[in-house]
């Protein structure tokens, strides 16, 4: 690579603003109890599913 590209590469990085650091929402009880389960779909790749979980057990 190039010297004066590779330095106008650094400086436009360092011209970049930072991002505001935000925090995140606490979750909610409902979000905490939620479940989910790993599968594999006919393509041999993996899928996440959420499990329903019965209320009155």
């Amino acid at each position: 690579m190039n010297q004066t590209k590779l330095d106008q590469a650094i400086e436009g990085i360092m011209r970049m603003r930072s991002i505001p650091h935000k925090r995140p929402k606490k979750p909610t009880r409902k979000d905490l109890e939620r479940r989910f389960k790993l599968k594999i779909d006919d393509k041999g790749k993996p899928v996440m599913q959420e499990v329903e979980l019965d209320e009155n057990v």
